[in-house]
């Protein structure tokens, strides 16, 4: 039933299309979807519209910043529990100052593969393993 898997579904959120593209490149070997957003605002409507398994949010965006996008989601009862790991140049505790309990991870600009792809596994993990223990004993 390998034919059944699921992708997981990965939003990107970031204002920056050369930032989303690096990131999509590091995930090129990966079997999951990916979609971007390019303001707080088109993330938060994503958020509320799609399913998505993990949340790679930056902090300086237009029109809602990552502080705000989190406060919004973490507030959300039907999307609180998908984690989110910040990205961004800002120090890891100034974010957490600012939005304590509202993300699961931090990775700091400029950023390497194996950092991203450390916080992704972790945090994707943990939604997998939450999603299917709420899919338990349904077929």
């Amino acid at each position: 039933m390998a034919g059944n898997f699921i992708k997981p579904r990965i939003l990107i959120a970031d204002d920056n299309f050369v930032i989303r593209d690096l990131i999509k490149s590091f995930y090129e070997d990966y079997n999951f979807e990916l979609i971007e957003a390019v303001n707080g605002q088109e993330a938060v409507e994503m958020v509320r519209t799609c399913i998505f398994d993990l949340i790679l949010l930056d902090i300086q965006m237009p029109l809602l910043n990552g502080y705000e996008v989190a406060a919004i989601l973490k507030n959300d009862k039907d999307v609180k529990d998908i984690p989110i790991v910040v990205i961004t140049s800002h120090e890891h505790g100034e974010v957490e100052d600012r939005i304590n309990g509202l993300y699961e991870g931090y990775v700091n600009k400029p950023f390497k593969k194996s950092h991203l792809m450390k916080a992704t596994m972790k945090y994707l993990q943990r939604s997998i393993h939450k999603d299917r223990e709420t899919q338990k004993g349904t077929v």
